[in-house]
């Protein structure tokens, strides 16, 4: 959020667009949080690379979205395949596996939705979104 705060501070925008960009960028922000997450799953599973997050037992959104959407002893048989030891490469891909199979197309309905929410809100207080529209397509096409 301070990113784009900031633009609209520099290029001498009123008080209200500056906040409507801060709140923009904060939204953006999350969901390239949210879209790292799934990512670093998706490259442990088909590159075996990158199993920072499950090898550290890290909350990530994927595991936030398993907690509300597996029923709880399913989310709890998943989350105790990273507490019995340290897992090895195989066995990180298959937990990122299953964690991906419960929640990828969940996170990334949410985070399309955000940005969805973000522009339209933002377009509420802003007179010019079509470049905010433009600059977002590359994001948008997030699968």
């Amino acid at each position: 959020g301070l990113p784009t705060w900031l633009v609209a501070v520099c290029a001498e925008a009123d008080r209200v667009t500056c906040r409507a960009l801060g709140r923009f960028g904060k939204q953006v922000g999350l969901c390239l949080q949210m879209h790292n997450d799934l990512n670093e799953l998706r490259l442990l599973v088909s590159e075996g690379s990158r199993p920072d997050d499950l090898r550290n037992a890290r909350v990530t959104w994927p595991w936030a979205w398993a907690s509300r959407r597996l029923p709880h002893q399913e989310f709890e048989v998943l989350r105790s395949l990273l507490g019995q030891r340290a897992p090895k490469l195989r066995e990180l891909q298959e937990i990122a596996s299953i964690l991906l199979a419960q929640t990828e197309s969940y996170g990334v309905r949410v985070i399309n939705r955000r940005l969805d929410a973000a522009l339209t809100l933002t377009g509420e207080h802003v007179e010019t979104t079509h470049e905010l529209r433009d600059s977002l397509s590359a994001l948008r096409t997030i699968q």
